[in-house]
């Protein structure tokens, strides 16, 4: 049976989207599979709320205006070809249409926050400093841990395989199954936690700079960080053109802050809920 908690979130665009409560706890991150997911180590993390589903070409749309940078149009689909700059500028301006403060900044007095004009006139090899302030309640993009711990179904896991299941055409898209597009999102069964398309569909960029594995990872579920500006980003999940090995909850891939790829797309976090 799944589990939901959601909140209901209404920007002044008038466009609502869901959250889900992922609860604290603890659990064992990464697997034996790949060396880029050694070693297994213990993670313990707070409560935090996740979206539903990956940002959509609507939400998006309703967020920032503009054009659809997307390659599969369509409303309920992930947006996608977006870079990790452009997901981070997103959040700050999803915190503005929320009464929400800019989470993300080029300076670290916090004064010039990361807008979506800045991050398209960046080429793909372009790389600018990015500070986030800790002290600021509002939305995110997710860090590795909170991502893979969602996925797992956080402290109501069953321990499937995939993000929901063990069989990957209930719960994800694939190349299988995806015709190698994208597809609306929440067709597919939910994991334990009401979450969607967590094994397929497009990769999420998340938080963290790319390390090649987990040694000397954090262990409080925070964002792994600390390397030069042109450090890779760290991407979760599984794309509509992913083999089924590649698509469990472990899976770690990355790629430069600045070049946007058409099977990658994001997903937001809100540390506190609204009023807190």
């Amino acid at each position: 049976m799944v589990a939901k908690t959601f909140i209901q979130v209404v920007p002044d665009t008038g466009l609502s989207f869901k959250l889900c409560l992922v609860e604290g706890g603890s659990f064992n991150m990464g697997s034996d599979y790949y060396e880029s997911e050694q070693p297994i180590h213990p993670v313990t993390l707070p409560s935090f709320y996740l979206a539903e589903y990956t940002v959509t070409q609507a939400l998006w749309l309703a967020v920032v205006g503009g054009e659809n940078p997307s390659t599969f149009p369509g409303s309920q689909r992930p947006v996608e070809n977006v870079s990790w700059y452009d997901a981070a500028a997103f959040c700050n301006h999803l915190n503005l249409h929320c009464s929400y403060p800019p989470m993300y900044f080029s300076d670290p007095t916090f004064k010039k926050s990361l807008n979506l004009e800045a991050t398209r006139k960046l080429n793909i090899f372009e790389a600018i400093p990015i500070f986030s302030n800790p002290a600021a309640k509002g939305f995110r993009l997710p860090t590795e841990a909170e991502w893979e711990y969602a996925a797992r179904g956080g402290n109501k896991s069953g321990g499937f395989h995939y993000a929901g299941g063990d069989k990957l055409d209930e719960v994800g898209w694939y190349s299988d199954n995806s015709h190698h597009e994208t597809k609306a999102v929440g067709l597919k069964l939910a994991n334990e936690l009401g979450l969607y398309d967590l094994s397929g569909n497009v990769l999420e960029w998340c938080a963290d700079q790319w390390h090649d594995n987990y040694q000397g990872a954090p262990k409080d579920g925070s964002a792994w960080l600390g390397l030069e500006d042109y450090a890779f980003r760290v991407q979760r999940g599984a794309s509509c053109g992913y083999y089924p090995q590649g698509c469990p909850p472990s899976n770690r891939q990355y790629s430069r802050p600045a070049i946007p790829n058409t099977d990658v797309g994001f997903r937001v976090v809100l540390g506190s809920p609204p009023g807190s």
